[in-house]
């Protein structure tokens, strides 16, 4: 039975993807990491009052925005509020990579 099993898989395609290499296709709507460009900011604020995961520290003396990536939900909302075009807080269409190992 188990030949049986072995023989009938052995051919078939893989179901498995070779990910780091071959990236999928995400859809239209895909919600990646938050991303931030310093150059744009005014350092109002308004995305880290409106993060509803409390994922976005601020502090404008020293002009630095962090993004704590376990907490973020994605939901969008920083890019949303903020008042600066282009947009200095950003959902990307990027997968999040993991730096475990490397």
């Amino acid at each position: 039975m188990v030949l049986g099993e072995v023989l009938k898989n052995l051919f078939r395609k893989p179901f498995t993807r070779d990910y780091p290499r071959v990236k999928p296709e995400l859809p239209d709507k895909f919600r990646g990491p938050v991303e931030w460009n310093k150059d744009t900011c005014i350092f109002c604020g308004i995305c880290a009052r409106n993060c509803p995961a409390f994922a976005i520290k601020m502090d404008r003396d020293k002009k630095t925005l962090t993004v704590d990536h376990y907490k973020c939900i994605t939901c969008g909302l920083c890019e949303e509020n903020c008042p600066t075009k282009p947009k200095s807080i950003y959902l990307t269409k990027k997968l999040h990579e993991s730096k475990v190992g490397k």
